[in-house]
């Protein structure tokens, strides 16, 4: 789309050389477009790292992905391209699609065309193909878990710098915090790890988003410098 090609158009070339894999890495907050050798591009999460592999290009097209991304790719099927990201491998099958890496796994979601998810390790490797608007996460031990129609403008919101949590669980939170604003949060009460918070945010300030957080949470929240302490409320039990 048009908001995605503004997103990427300032990149710059890079070299084609697949015999020196290239590595390529944003700062917390920041959101960086990395075209890619032969066509296609990537853009680059807060707080995260592209490697584009060594042979890139040759007989196949591999990166490997620590934190978020977003890719879009001409289809090739001589030359397969594939993103690996934790346990997982994300097969493209002709689409623009989005790959997540964090502490709860995998999650992808596909905007058009289809990819083949499947882990890496295990005797019997978890696979899921997706089509658009499937978005799938493969846990560290759970089957891979899959949902249909969802609304792809929200999980791709971040390229255009908003942050959305949509009944995102604290580990999701704590992730996003730490990617996006280099504040690491630190629950003080067990009864907080199950709790989820519904929120979108747009450029606010780090205590503003703290401070909806914790409204969100029924708690409170103590920023720290680069900590920021959560404790539920006395007599309060917050939502859900």
């Amino acid at each position: 789309g048009s908001l995605l090609w503004q997103a990427v158009r300032s990149g710059t070339s890079i070299p084609s050389d697949p015999l020196i894999p290239r590595a390529y890495a944003t700062a917390p907050g920041a959101i960086d477009s990395v075209p890619l050798p032969g066509g296609g591009y990537a853009i680059l999460g807060p707080r995260s790292r592209l490697t584009i592999d060594l042979g890139y290009g040759r007989q196949t097209r591999d990166v490997t992905l620590e934190g978020e991304a977003l890719f879009e790719v001409p289809h090739d099927e001589s030359r397969p391209f594939t993103v690996h990201a934790g346990a997982a491998l994300v097969r493209d099958i002709g689409t623009t699609f989005t790959v997540r890496s964090d502490e709860e796994g995998v999650k992808v979601v596909v905007i058009s065309g289809s990819v083949l998810l499947r882990d890496t390790i295990g005797a019997a490797p978890r696979t899921a193909t997706l089509g658009a608007g499937d978005m799938a996460r493969l846990g560290r031990q759970e089957p891979v878990n899959v949902r249909r129609g969802i609304r792809t403008d929200e999980q791709t919101a971040w390229t255009r710098k908003r942050l959305v949590f949509d009944d995102a669980t604290l580990a999701q939170v704590k992730d996003d915090l730490r990617r996006w604003y280099g504040i690491e949060l630190v629950l003080a009460d067990s009864g907080l790890a199950s709790r989820h918070v519904r929120a979108s945010f747009a450029g606010e300030p780090p205590d503003q988003v703290l401070k909806v957080i914790g409204l969100a949470l029924g708690a409170s929240i103590e920023r720290r410098g680069d900590t920021a302490v959560v404790r539920l409320r006395k007599g309060g039990s917050g939502p859900p």
